[in-house]
C-alpha cells in the first residue's frame, strides 16, 4: 500500500512538471524559492498619501520604496488601509541590505525574521532624495507622454517633463518650451497640458542656484526636472526669476534676475 502510494504522488509530480513547462510556467520546487532573491540596497522607502493625507475617511497611506541592485536602480510601492509602524514596512531598514525578489509587475522584499513584502513595481513618488529614484519615477511618467503623443497645438520642439511637485493639480507630466532671452539674462518656459491647453509661463535666470552662468546651448535634464524645477545636464538646478512682471513685461526693466529667499 505504502510503494502504491508512493508511485502515486512521484506520478503526480511528474506530471505536475510537465504541465507547468508546456504551459511555459516557471516551476520551482520549494527549496530552490531563496535562490531567486538577491542581496539590494534600500536606499530610501518613504510613507506618503497620494491626496496629502486631505481625503478621509478614504487615506490610503503608501510607502515608496527605492533599491539600488548592482546598476540598476528600482522604484516599488506598497500601499495600506492603516498606517504601518516602520519595523512592519520596513522602512526602518533605509539605507542597508535587503533581499528582494523581482517579478514582472512586483517586487518581493525580505530580510531575516520578517515575512516578505510585496511591492507594485513602479512609482509617482516625486520627494525622493536620490537623484537616481527621482529619475525612475520621471521615467515612466514621460514614457507615458510618448505613448499619448504631442497634441498638434504644441511646437514641435517642445518637450514632457514630470509634473509639480506641488499644488492641487499634480498631473504625471507637462510640455514645455523654453528658450534664452535676446538679451541672454533669462530664460523663458511656455508650458502646455497633456491635452494642448496653455498652463502659462515659467521664468528662470540665467545662472545656476550656484551662482554658474548659464550659456544660450543650455541642455535640461528631463529625466531630473520637473515642472517648477529645472535642473541642467551639469546636475544644477536653475535659479527662478521672480522679478515682478506685468504681461509678461517686466515691471522695473533693468532689474537684475533673482530668486525670493536665494539672493534677496
Amino acid at each position: 500500500m505504502k510503494l502504491q502510494f508512493g508511485a502515486t504522488l512521484k506520478l503526480l509530480s511528474v506530471i505536475a512538471i510537465s504541465v507547468a513547462f508546456l504551459l511555459g510556467v516557471p516551476f520551482r520546487l520549494f527549496g530552490e524559492v531563496d535562490k531567486q532573491y538577491q542581496a539590494a540596497k534600500l536606499v530610501e522607502a518613504e510613507e506618503y498619501s497620494a491626496c496629502d493625507y486631505q481625503c478621509a475617511p478614504f487615506n490610503r497611506p503608501t510607502t515608496a520604496y527605492c533599491f539600488r541592485l548592482g546598476d540598476l536602480t528600482l522604484v516599488g510601492e506598497r500601499g495600506t488601509i492603516l498606517d504601518e509602524s516602520n519595523a512592519s514596512s520596513m522602512r526602518d531598514f533605509s539605507g542597508k541590505e535587503v533581499q528582494i525578489r523581482l517579478g514582472q509587475t512586483s517586487i518581493w522584499i525580505s530580510r531575516a525574521g520578517h515575512r516578505a513584502l510585496e511591492l507594485k513595481r513602479g512609482s509617482v513618488f516625486e520627494s525622493f532624495k536620490d537623484k537616481a529614484c527621482i529619475a525612475e519615477v520621471h521615467k515612466a511618467k514621460l514614457e507615458i507622454a510618448s505613448k499619448i503623443g504631442r497634441p498638434s497645438n504644441i511646437p514641435s520642439d517642445a518637450f514632457a517633463l514630470a509634473g509639480p511637485l506641488t499644488g492641487d493639480a499634480k498631473p504625471f507630466f507637462r510640455w514645455f518650451q523654453c528658450a534664452m532671452s535676446a538679451d541672454a539674462s533669462s530664460i523663458t518656459c511656455k508650458k502646455w497640458g497633456r491635452d494642448g491647453s496653455f498652463r502659462g509661463v515659467d521664468h528662470y535666470c540665467a545662472r545656476t542656484v550656484a551662482g554658474e552662468p548659464v550659456s544660450a546651448n543650455f541642455e535640461i535634464d528631463k529625466l531630473l526636472s520637473r515642472d517648477g524645477e529645472l535642473i541642467l545636464r551639469s546636475g544644477y538646478a536653475l535659479e527662478r526669476d521672480e522679478r515682478g512682471r506685468i504681461n509678461e513685461e517686466l515691471a522695473r526693466p533693468g532689474e537684475v534676475c533673482y530668486q525670493v529667499g536665494l539672493n534677496h
